[in-house]
């Protein structure tokens, strides 16, 4: 229930550097598409693993998924969120304000 007071705010995209590389944790993401439960994410992940590998390589730590930022915007897009375009726009600004230059 939303209140004046405590109005319900969307976790933001919050990359880490992983290896040296910028990623976008599943569950961040899966929060940021509003899908309740990272493990809906991880399989979609799973689903489309070739396209992610297209993509960069995967890098997954203890059943986790961190995305590269092609890999994330690609299942931002492909994830049928009614937001998805300003999703991935996000995902890329907020990839190059941590990404030295």
């Amino acid at each position: 229930m939303q209140t004046a007071d405590h109005a319900y705010t969307t976790p933001s995209i919050a990359p880490a550097m992983v290896g040296g590389e910028p990623r976008i944790h599943d569950a961040n993401l899966a929060a940021r598409i509003g899908l309740g439960s990272p493990q809906v994410l991880r399989d979609m992940i799973r689903r489309r693993e070739a396209e992610i590998g297209r993509l960069g390589a995967p890098c997954t730590i203890g059943g986790e998924h961190y995305l590269n930022r092609r890999q994330a915007v690609f299942i931002a897009m492909v994830s049928g969120a009614k937001n998805a375009t300003d999703i991935a726009i996000e995902i890329i600004d907020r990839v190059r304000e941590i990404t030295p230059h």
